[in-house]
């Protein structure tokens, strides 16, 4: 076949991503667009405003407030501008400002004079109706490579119009709705974006754009946020944007604290055995487990949000994240992890050590009370002891380093570590220690089985320290 022959078959066969009037529409956004406020508040009603796209919010220009009176009663919610209020375009569509202006800014002595300032959320009239649509989610994110999913997950080639991508689209079904995910720039900006291929209700669309970020930062070590256009459509190729919403979110945050990394295998040259990426299938479980379980969207939430913290901080934020993913699993445990099996064998036991306890004389203790309460704890492991059952529970067999890691956990919760200079090595011990074990004992509990990065080796290669005691890519 002619390089021409396999362009034209690349087409037909590949997926196909529409993206031209969506790039219209964001193109109107960065073009001024006027309104006409719609509001409770007599200072702002009727005025003129005009809006128009920035960095992470919607510019504003008021043209004046309207005086009336005891308006000096209006200044505590900024004379209107700080409450929910609408703005009306009948060709462009009406607005709804969420919780009104994040500040503004006016000068008395400038005349005439002109009111500006942010808005962080806003959308349209409709937006949250109760019928189901079609909707794409766009992220923007920095030129960098760190967001692109396709460097992480197995994906396919797609094209954008006649541009033919060899790789880059994960398509993957949720409930029976398909989604797509890839990452592509679009009016000279790069987005993550996130589109449904069957009509959906909003608010589960945006749950599930939510786990898919979350897990997408798992993965990656990378958490897209900054901000979220979402439009929605009555066609699956988006030809018309019919509402959209925009939201102003936490910052970004980069990381090197992927769990699985191609460019890394590459190169130390490693064996071809050893999984570079997550295949789609683990990653569409790790979607539906957050949606489905909120304690691993918790648990994850934690760990993303805090891979840029100060040292201790990090460390204090892992333990929870691995707290609530260990607490969740023991609920959840097929074998069940106390020492005695059955609860009424249990009851059993604990009734005849207290009846064999009371034929003491109570002068024989110096708290008596104190063995009962041990007593009535009998089948309750220790925590250290509940860490290692719910390892093995999933499949996974911890090693001294493991579980040197969580007695020191234990230490540091306990504020004995670290208090001096040298001992900030077994912080970052306990640090990536911690990331991986929490990570693999998610993925492992959603039937992954493979390579991760081993972070703490990771980190001991960056800072030149050869001296390796385990693999770089720890299977599990």
């Amino acid at each position: 076949m002619s390089d021409k022959d396999i362009y034209q078959e690349s087409i037909r066969s590949g997926k196909k991503v529409y993206l031209k009037n969506t790039a219209d529409y964001l193109k109107t956004l960065s073009n001024t667009i006027p309104f006409v406020v719609e509001s409770e508040i007599p200072c702002i009603n009727g005025r003129d405003i005009e809006l128009i796209k920035d960095d992470r919010c919607f510019k504003f220009r008021l043209d004046r407030f309207n005086l009336v009176k005891n308006m000096v009663e209006y200044q505590s919610i900024g004379y209107g501008l700080n409450k929910t209020f609408k703005i009306i375009n009948n060709s462009f569509g009406n607005v709804e400002v969420i919780n009104g202006a994040n500040g503004f800014e006016f000068k008395l002595n400038d005349l005439p004079y002109s009111i500006t300032g942010s808005l962080y959320n806003l959308q349209s009239i409709n937006y949250y109706s109760s019928s189901t649509k079609y909707y794409r989610s766009l992220i923007p994110v920095s030129d960098k490579s760190s967001f692109e999913p396709n460097k992480y997950i197995d994906n396919e080639r797609y094209s954008v119009n006649e541009n033919v991508l060899l790789y880059g689209l994960i398509e993957m079904d949720i409930s029976g709705i398909k989604f797509w995910i890839y990452s592509y720039s679009i009016e000279g900006g790069k987005y993550l974006i996130i589109d449904s291929k069957s009509e959906i209700k909003v608010k589960d669309f945006e749950n599930i754009v939510d786990s898919v970020i979350y897990s997408l930062a798992l993965i990656s070590g990378n958490l897209a946020r900054n901000e979220i256009i979402t439009i929605c459509s009555s066609s699956s190729d988006f030809e018309s944007v019919e509402d959209f919403s925009f939201k102003r979110l936490a910052d970004s945050i980069i990381s090197s604290m992927e769990i699985v990394s191609p460019l890394l295998a590459l190169q130390v040259n490693l064996d071809k055995s050893i999984n570079r990426t997550i295949d789609k299938s683990t990653f569409e479980s790790l979607v539906k487990i957050c949606l489905q379980n909120r304690a691993y969207l918790r648990s994850i939430k934690i760990l993303t949000q805090s891979n840029r913290l100060p040292k201790e901080l990090k460390a204090s934020a892992y333990c929870v994240s691995l707290e609530t993913i260990k607490s969740n699993l023991i609920e959840n445990s097929k074998q069940g992890i106390k020492p005695i099996k059955y609860p009424l064998t249990a009851s059993k036991i604990i009734k005849d050590l207290k009846a064999t306890l009371s034929s003491y004389e109570l002068d024989q203790f110096n708290s008596k009370d104190v063995i009962i309460k041990r007593l009535e704890q009998i089948n309750q492991q220790s925590n250290f002891d509940t860490f290692e059952s719910i390892f093995i529970d999933v499949g996974i067999k911890l090693n001294s380093f493991d579980k040197y890691c969580l007695k020191l956990r234990d230490q540091f919760l306990h504020g004995k570590i670290p208090f001096y200079e040298d001992q900030n090595s077994e912080l970052d011990f306990i640090i990536y220690r911690l990331h991986f074990l929490i990570c693999a004992l998610i993925l492992k509990s959603i039937g992954f089985s493979g390579h991760l990065v081993n972070n703490v080796i990771h980190f001991k290669l960056r800072m030149r320290n050869l001296n390796l005691t385990e693999p770089l890519f720890r299977r599990i």
